[in-house]
């Protein structure tokens, strides 16, 4: 299973919240968000923002490995492992600071 199904249900579970809870607090279908949550749906940019927005976290926090504190600052892979990967992991820290400035 992907690391976004596995830290959204997580996440989920940790607020408290049923997944027909959450996905109409986020405005979307029940049926993709327990896709989302089984890895069997595709999750867009849009989506996990406004899942994160729901549950109060980052959106970098669907992308840190379970052994991480959550809020903990993002450790990139090591060397060798897939660079677009990488690339995400950037791109989601830099739009989080981004998205804090205009709050």
């Amino acid at each position: 299973m992907d690391i976004v199904a596995v830290n959204l249900r997580r996440l989920r579970q940790e607020s408290g919240l049923l997944q027909k809870e959450l996905a109409g607090r986020a405005e979307m279908n029940p049926s993709n968000l327990s896709k989302l949550e089984r890895g069997e749906y595709t999750w867009t940019k849009g989506t996990l923002n406004k899942l994160a927005l729901v549950l109060g976290v980052p959106v970098s926090a669907f992308f840190e490995e379970a052994d991480r504190s959550p809020g903990a600052p993002p450790e990139l892979p090591a060397a060798g492992t897939d660079v677009l990967l990488r690339r995400i992991l950037l791109l989601l820290e830099k739009w989080d600071r981004t998205d804090a400035r205009r709050s």
